[in-house]
């Protein structure tokens, strides 16, 4: 499943740095209200669904085209990508972002 933690510090940035309201966010994502607030005070844990819709919303992925979006943190991003994929076992997420960011890191100055 998606980090929730991810979502969250996400939506509340953009929250404060765009001065949005949730009830805005609500009408684009078609997350309700409630939701979002539960969301942005870490009270619970949303659906991966609904965490796909504030995710894409975002920014962080776009999942009609398959890509991930350019962003603040790649790392982030990508993991998100890897979290919300429900085709692979928790374990199994797991296992590709630890090998994943080792070969990240490993080849990051290289070009």
């Amino acid at each position: 499943m998606i980090d929730q933690n991810i979502i969250r510090q996400k939506l509340n940035n953009r929250l404060k740095s765009e001065k949005l309201s949730l009830r805005k966010i609500a009408l684009e994502t078609g997350v309700s209200f409630s939701t979002l607030g539960r969301i942005s005070r870490n009270v619970g844990q949303a659906d991966t669904e609904t965490l796909l819709k504030i995710a894409e919303w975002l920014g962080i992925v776009n999942f009609s085209g398959g890509t991930v979006a350019s962003g603040e943190n790649t790392m982030e991003n990508i993991r998100a990508v890897i979290e919300a994929d429900g085709n692979l076992s928790a374990k199994n997420r797991t296992r590709i972002w630890k090998l994943f960011k080792q070969m990240y890191l490993a080849l990051q100055g290289e070009k």
